[in-house]
């Protein structure tokens, strides 16, 4: 078939014609923003520009939930290791809606810096080797850690069979009951992302709330889910002093 044009004779290779048809469109509203971008020529105009994206967003998230006025905020369990201890913590992200996140601790007085750890989509979320080994390291460099579970991941079990506990929208390491709450809240008029960037709000309030955390030097990382998370977050609370997204963050046309 070398030699024919799109259709020409009939021939047209569909393979890949709608990821064509909408990287056409949006090449248009790419170029405009490009542009856009390099007019920036102050410091004025480019935080008048965020703030209206940040208002945009905002917008497109269907605003904020209102924080709880006296969340709940219990530790149910505490570990002690060499140079930190880990506490088990649960609080309120919503009325009756709760978080299960691991504190890490630095021995010391403090004020340390402090990390907010989103996770990626894993079914065991904050317990992950690999999470865990990061917030190992970052406790014992003197940083308060609180890693945090996803909804659908970790201890947030949704979904179940109140008879058997038997789990039944699952897979993909959370993904799949993400899509199953995602499009509950599509129905409702909402998205998914207005709740975790709440329950990670939260995250951040509790953070703040620690008389050994400087409140003025809290980060936020994430890796995959969570680093889509740590950028979201970061556009839309200005306590964030520096952010860390590693994975699934690329440029758009990608």
């Amino acid at each position: 078939m070398d030699g024919f044009g799109p259709a020409v004779d009939g021939y047209v290779d569909v393979v890949d014609q709608l990821p064509r048809y909408v990287s056409q469109r949006a090449a248009p509203h790419f170029d405009a923003e490009r542009a856009e971008k390099r007019s920036i020529d102050s410091r004025a105009t480019f935080e008048e520009r965020r703030n209206r994206l940040r208002t945009l967003f905002r917008s497109r998230l269907g605003g904020l939930p209102d924080r709880v006025a006296e969340p709940t905020v219990r530790t149910t369990e505490l570990v002690r290791r060499d140079g930190y201890r880990i506490e088990s913590v649960v609080f309120e992200s919503r009325p009756k809606f709760h978080v299960t996140a691991n504190c890490y601790v630095p021995t010391g007085d403090g004020p340390h810096p402090a990390v907010l750890f989103l996770c990626g989509h894993h079914d065991a979320a904050k317990v992950t080797p690999e999470n865990q080994r990061a917030c190992h390291e970052l406790a014992r460099n003197g940083f308060v850690v609180l890693i945090v579970d996803p909804i659908a991941q970790g201890e947030r079990h949704q979904y179940r069979d109140l008879e058997t506990g038997e789990r039944l929208v699952g897979g993909g390491g959370g993904v799949f009951a993400h899509c199953h709450a995602g499009q509950k809240c599509f129905y409702a008029g909402t998205t998914l992302a207005r709740y975790m960037i709440h329950d990670a709000r939260c995250g951040l309030d509790y953070l703040a709330d620690r008389p050994t955390v400087d409140p003025e030097r809290i980060g936020v990382v994430g890796s995959s889910g969570g680093g889509i998370q740590t950028a979201f977050l970061s556009m839309l609370d200005e306590r964030v002093a520096a952010a860390a997204p590693c994975c699934a963050i690329t440029e758009r046309y990608e």
